[in-house]
């Protein structure tokens, strides 16, 4: 997957396959719109384009709200090249930006970009005040010439799936309902800071205090080989493994998949 941050940058990309967003979590949803991105490019002989932003929109809009993602940009990264992905432009988000139009980004878009076709989720707006969606790109794509599709909404269990309501999961510590959302396990990175019963139960900290985490409790994980539990309380984190362990190093950093 290319990753380019400028957009000038795509103009060598012809027959562009698009869909537009920050993709956090890349669920089950996100992966519905990835597949039909990806099918139609290859269709054409074009390429798969997601335009993406950093830092996350929520985190200038507001502020002064405590947000967590559930993956890393790396880690989103890593799961969109996974996918199968061709190129990935992460544009800056900063009020500027926010203000703009959602006609004058589909300018942007097209005075840089070979668009061939938009994909988008059967919910997804953009543009300032979030007055850009599905119908008002119709309307665009007769006069810029390009195809607009929208991926139908997709359920689990009777839910709609969203970032949104697998944060409140995860923290909550349904785990088991975010893994069926997110489609695979949870993971998180984490360092492991001193042992404390010998060889079984560790201290640790988490990598990235941005990601989210269930607020408490005692869950399943496994991690390399071992399964594991760890304990979230007020005080401490702790990973107990079900086994004794022999290479597991103290400041060493390792992931954990919740089970």
């Amino acid at each position: 997957m290319q990753i380019h941050n400028d957009i000038g940058a795509l103009a060598h990309y012809r027959h562009a396959v698009v869909t537009i967003g920050s993709f956090d979590g890349v669920h089950v949803a996100h992966q519905r719109i990835l597949k039909k991105l990806i099918s139609v490019a290859k269709e054409i002989q074009g390429v798969s384009v997601i335009i993406s932003f950093y830092p996350h929109p929520r985190t200038v809009i507001d502020p002064d709200f405590q947000f967590h993602m559930i993956n890393t940009p790396e880690e989103r990264n890593r799961l969109l090249e996974q996918a199968g992905v061709d190129v990935l432009l992460t544009l800056p988000f900063t009020h500027n930006f926010a203000a703009l139009s959602y006609l004058d980004f589909i300018h942007l878009l097209i005075k840089h970009i070979h668009l061939h076709s938009i994909v988008l989720g059967y919910n997804h707006n953009f543009g300032n005040n979030r007055e850009g969606n599905t119908q008002n790109l119709m309307q665009l794509s007769e006069n810029y010439h390009f195809n607009v599709i929208e991926v139908e909404k997709q359920l689990v269990d009777s839910q709609a799936i969203s970032s949104t309501l697998i944060r409140k999961m995860m923290y909550a510590g349904n785990i088991t309902q975010v893994n069926a959302l997110l489609g695979y396990a949870y993971f998180a990175e984490i360092c492991i800071q001193k042992e404390i019963a010998y060889n079984q139960t560790f201290q640790f900290t988490l990598c990235h205090s941005s990601k989210i985490f269930p607020q408490k409790g005692v869950f399943n994980v496994r991690m390399q080989q071992y399964y594991a539990k760890i304990c979230i309380n007020e005080s401490m984190l702790t990973l107990t493994f079900q086994e004794e362990v022999k290479d597991i190093v103290v400041k060493q950093k390792y992931n954990i998949y919740f089970i």
